[in-house]
């Protein structure tokens, strides 16, 4: 097994190539849309019943920096409990 501290130093040169964490959202988010073209990429947090959106690419459904979202009625909720599937071309058919 590695040591904790090994793989810490491995990482290092990843969180030090951005200037902020916000750039290192953006760039990710960025790279995601370039790959899967969703309508809607978001960094959140949750934070009991509420899923708060942390950083987004798009300014789609509302979903702003610091707005917040029911977790209890979203997709991801039933993803993550495996109770859907992790990818879905028309949610609205799953």
């Amino acid at each position: 097994m590695m040591d904790e501290k090994i793989r810490d130093e491995e990482f290092l040169p990843l969180c030090n190539a951005f200037e902020s964490i916000e750039e290192a959202h953006r760039e990710l988010l960025q790279c995601l849309k370039e790959h899967i073209p969703f309508a809607l990429w978001m960094v959140t947090t949750l934070e009991d019943d509420d899923w708060v959106v942390v950083h987004s690419l798009e300014n789609i459904y509302g979903a702003k920096r610091g707005k917040l979202f029911s977790w209890s009625d979203t997709y991801c909720k039933h993803m993550v409990r495996g109770d859907g599937p992790f990818f879905a071309e028309d949610a609205r058919k799953i």
